[in-house]
């Protein structure tokens, strides 16, 4: 019998390291637990309303001062070529927030905040896009070839970038059979810190979306599941870097499941 783990878990303290920081020294873990989890539930429930995609989110808490970093996926006009729905991003005020919690802590907050333009950068992005597409009705067909015609398009986009326009320091870290930049999907690399070999640069190699549940509309229906897969995703792996994400969404047909997964190499 297998036993599913997150695969962040997997690679903590051998790849990974914890987001975020408690400066508590073990005391009242259970309040920061919860705090850290009721921060993160109004974020994403805010910037989702704003149209903003919640992706990477740090915090550092200490006993003076809470520091929190996050980067945001702002939904454009490019990507409503699939929903007939008008759906515009609102100018999102973060001083409210800031007031908000700092209200809430009794502390000083400061928010670290920016934004990234690449669907692709984070699996967090991809979850809440199509959670914002299923809430407008749009066919679940139709919304994972568009997936597939994104990773095509940036794949098509590698091929023709010439070595010249990327940078130096990925080119002195990859390998022979590593300097053909078609077979990425994603040239927007990620530099990496490893305690063995220093800073290197890893390249998104493969992509991964299942989404299960009542997918038809129907009452009587049990629940299905819908899988595209681009590349490959070794889950039995240590070696490389895997970014997943999970994330619920409620319908009037059920809930569905979403989950992403994202490999770099």
């Amino acid at each position: 019998m297998s036993h599913k783990i997150h695969p962040k878990n997997y690679r903590l303290g051998y790849l990974l390291e914890w987001e975020n920081k408690w400066f508590n020294y073990s005391w009242n873990y259970s309040n920061f637990l919860s705090k850290n989890l009721k921060i993160y539930e109004y974020l994403d429930r805010v910037l989702f309303k704003h149209f903003l995609f919640l992706g990477d989110f740090s915090l550092k808490d200490d006993n003076n001062k809470l520091l929190i970093s996050l980067i945001c996926y702002p939904f454009t006009e490019t990507n409503k070529r699939i929903s007939n729905s008008s759906c515009s991003q609102n100018n999102i005020s973060w001083h409210s927030i800031h007031n908000i919690l700092q209200s809430y802590f009794g502390k000083s907050v400061q928010i670290n905040y920016y934004y990234c333009y690449s669907l692709l950068n984070h699996p967090n992005f991809i979850t809440s896009w199509l959670c914002l597409f299923l809430e407008k009705e749009v066919d679940l067909k139709i919304i994972l070839n568009h997936i597939k015609k994104i990773i095509e398009y940036e794949q098509k986009k590698n091929s023709t970038r010439s070595e010249e326009n990327c940078t130096n320091y990925s080119l002195r870290n990859c390998s022979r059979n590593q300097t053909n930049f078609g077979d990425y999907y994603y040239c927007n690399r990620i530099t990496w810190y490893d305690r063995f070999f220093g800073t290197k640069t890893i390249f998104l190699r493969g992509l991964k979306v299942l989404i299960s549940g009542r997918l038809q509309g129907l009452q009587n229906q049990m629940a299905t599941t819908e899988m595209i897969e681009v590349g490959t995703v070794p889950l039995q792996t240590k070696e490389y870097i895997i970014i997943y994400s999970f994330k619920d969404f409620v319908t009037k047909h059920g809930t569905y499941g979403i989950k992403v997964w994202l490999f770099y190499k």
